[in-house]
């Protein structure tokens, strides 16, 4: 009677479910992964990308050479000592910095730059022969200090920034004034704001510089209404007209394909947010010259005044002495006896980026997160589609691969990728996971290996193999041991199958303890036939002994007194084959219905084995690796030479484990020598000999079969259970 529909259907779906759960499973794991990996993008690695993640890039990459155009001019104590002014910047006489503002202008630089705040009078000739320096040159943009102040409102503390001019004397007459707010952060100063914090009208004075340096970058955007608009006006009025709030200043808008015209129209259209320095190197990196030293080769002229022709000179305290250093931040590339990078080389190092093209770029957060979670499916599915040892491989290229091109990004394009989350975080979790899942699974498979053992033998013989599952091998060495009733059709043709069962229990209570006893496990049993294993341990002497005892005394139970005599329906003469080598020991079948089975090629040649014994007429049939571990000294053997048994593509040595006549062996192997040699002569007196003295050994008698073959055919013939070759040195092996 068949099951009912919902019976099957329910255990089709149980099949369905228990096959595809490691699937699940492996699938909830990736998504769980890879939605870490993407909240990582978004939030908690930041803060260590900022850190560690740029420290690693930074120091991976090196130092690289600012553009020649730049030079910073150092106000340095060491330079007011030589030029006997004080040692406080902001007291510096005004005429000193109008004669180099003169200078400057007299030997064609394109574009200089105060960091210093000029918002209070001082010597009157001073102060006025630095506004008409200013005047003539028409090149220097002061810088404006952004001051942040906390003031009561409602009732609450608001923060308002407030922007310091310089004094309205130089304001007019300098090319144009900016602020330079860099944002600073626990990681240091990374970033600085291109437009003032309080609205677009105030350009930062690294903008302004690059704007003067690159002006027809900016012409190619629009065509400004008011061409006397200065840098700093013109900037904001294109951040307006970006961002739709055109005053007229604008007119004619152009698309401009250039890089530099590019990189402009997305620092005016994009969002206010900070521009990443791309520095240079440790401090003194960008090109930097001492006043005094400066102002003394301007005097003199010549190739010494040639350095400032045509570039741009950033001028601002800069020390290099530590102690003395004031106007410094850190940086990534801050020394470790706390030597800092100035804020004058910090603006040199800005507009040196907008000069080259070098600005650092990062991803959205969105394209971080998608980032991060493609590495973490990369970093991930090794260790669940491939073997230990290969995704191990292939998780180390993953992180490796990514780390390179992290960095090649870095340096050639310009584009900071996360390095930090990926390398520092999901690497080593993907790593420690994998590894983790992999334990887990080889335990549960040494723990199904263990329950497969424990049926087929008692607890000391599993401790003995303990060894093999702690190296994390699936396979266990064993002797294998297999048999086959003689004529077993004939046997039960005719018989009630009542009869035969009780006829084949009676046979299997004959061999079963006796398999036992010699500390052997019946693993398997079907019919006539039956397969037995002795594990190994560390040494395999000791199970092949036992087996082969075994084999002994089985053939003397059964075989001795069936092999003469008429045919007996009631006796159980058998044939034994013997193999040593590695099994896999566990469930086969499916997962309605799984048995413990022993699988592997040693169960298939001990069984090639026991066929043997037909062909060559014996009844216990051993390996030469079964011999092999064999104790000196044990009973005689006859190794009968190297056969291609049925199925094999390699020879394999087979011998005679029963004891004999000392004459019988010697005889024997006098005869398989002669064949090796081709000394027919001496062949065929050995097997003469045998034939007389031994008349009924089978082994003998296949001898002599081959020897008819030669004889008739001039060949040796070839066929399963057959010496290998016709004749050459190794068809039969001697050992």
């Amino acid at each position: 009677m068949t099951g009912s529909p919902t019976a099957t259907s329910k255990a089709t779906s149980g099949t369905e479910s228990y096959r595809f759960a490691p699937v699940l499973r492996g699938l909830s794991l990736l998504l769980t992964f890879v939605g870490f990996a993407a909240l990582l993008g978004f939030l908690p690695s930041q803060g260590l990308e900022r850190g560690w993640g740029l420290e690693a890039l930074y120091a991976l990459r090196g130092t690289r050479p600012p553009p020649p155009e730049v030079t910073v001019i150092a106000i340095q104590s060491e330079a007011a000592r030589a030029l006997e002014v004080p040692a406080r910047p902001d007291r510096w006489p005004r005429a000193l910095h109008a004669e180099l503002v003169e200078r400057l202008h007299a030997h064609g630089a394109r574009v200089v730059a105060f960091d210093l705040l000029f918002d209070r009078p001082r010597e009157a000739e001073g102060d006025r022969r630095l506004a008409e320096a200013l005047r003539l040159a028409q090149n220097v943009i002061l810088v404006a200090y952004l001051q942040r102040e906390t003031v009561a409102a409602g009732g609450a503390q608001v923060s308002v920034d407030r922007l310091i001019e310089p004094l309205p004397a130089f304001a007019e007459a300098a090319l144009s004034t900016a602020p330079f707010a860099l944002v600073k952060s626990n990681e240091g100063v990374l970033e600085y704001l291109p437009f003032a914090p309080e609205g677009d009208d105030h350009p930062s004075l690294p903008l302004v510089m690059a704007a003067r340096w690159h002006p027809e970058a900016l012409a190619a955007l629009p065509t400004v209404a008011d061409p006397a608009l200065s840098p700093a006006r013109a900037l904001a009025a294109l951040r307006r007209e970006a961002h739709g709030a055109s005053d007229g200043a604008i007119a004619s808008p152009l698309p401009g394909d250039a890089p530099a015209t590019r990189a402009w129209r997305r620092l005016l259209s994009g969002a206010a947010s900070p521009v990443v320095l791309n520095l240079y190197g440790p401090p003194g990196q960008v090109r930097t010259i001492p006043y005094d030293r400066a102002i003394e080769a301007l005097r003199r002229g010549g190739a010494d005044a040639d350095v400032f022709r045509g570039g741009v000179v950033l001028v601002g305290a800069s020390e290099f002495n530590q102690p003395e250093q004031r106007d410094v931040y850190r940086t990534p590339w801050s020394t470790a006896d706390g030597l800092d990078v100035s804020g004058v080389e910090l603006a040199a190092t800005a507009v040196s980026n907008h000069i080259d093209g070098s600005t650092l770029r990062r991803l959205a957060p969105w394209q971080d997160a998608a980032l991060m979670a493609g590495l973490a499916a990369l970093m991930w599915l090794p260790w669940r589609l491939l073997p230990t040892r290969v995704a191990s491989g292939v998780s180390l290229t993953v992180g490796a691969g990514y780390g390179a091109a992290a960095l090649a990004a870095f340096t050639h394009a310009f584009v900071w990728l996360p390095v930090a989350g990926p390398l520092f975080i999901l690497w080593p979790v993907s790593v420690l996971l994998g590894l983790g899942l992999r334990l887990r699974e080889l335990e549960r498979q040494r723990q199904r290996l263990r329950e497969a053992l424990s049926r087929y033998g008692p607890r000391e013989e599993i401790a003995r193999v303990a060894h093999e599952l702690r190296r994390g091998d699936d396979t266990v060495h064993v002797a294998c041991l297999s048999t086959d009733i003689v004529d077993y059709t004939r046997r039960v043709e005719g018989r009630e199958p009542a009869d035969a069962r009780r006829w084949l229990n009676r046979y299997y209570e004959t061999v079963f303890p006796i398999v036992r006893r010699h500390g052997g496990h019946v693993v398997d049993h079907a019919g006539d036939a039956m397969v037995c294993i002795w594990l190994c341990g560390a040494d395999a002497g000791p199970a092949c002994v036992a087996a082969v005892n075994a084999a002994r005394e089985l053939h003397a139970r059964l075989n001795d007194d069936a092999r003469a005599g008429a045919f007996d329906p009631e006796a159980f003469p058998t044939r034994i084959g013997l193999h040593f080598g590695p099994v896999a020991l566990g469930d086969v079948g499916d997962a309605e219905h799984a048995e413990q089975r022993v699988v592997g090629d040693i169960v298939n040649t001990a069984s090639r084995i026991e066929s043997a014994n037909k062909t060559l007429g014996t009844r216990v049939l051993i390996s030469d690796a079964v011999a092999a571990h064999l104790a000196d000294g044990a009973a005689p053997m006859r190794r009968l030479g190297a056969f291609m048994l049925t199925g094999k593509s390699q020879p394999l040595g087979l011998v005679d484990p029963l004891a004999g006549p000392e004459a019988l062996h010697r005889l024997h192997q006098e005869a398989l020598r002669a064949w090796v040699c081709r000394d027919d002569v001496a062949f065929e007196s050995a097997l003469r000999g045998l034939l007389a003295d031994w008349p009924g050994d089978g082994p003998s008698r296949f001898l002599e079969m081959q020897w008819k073959q030669a004889l008739s055919r001039g060949t040796e013939a070839q066929s399963a259970s057959t010496p290998m070759g016709d004749r050459p040195p190794f068809a039969l092996s001697l050992k």
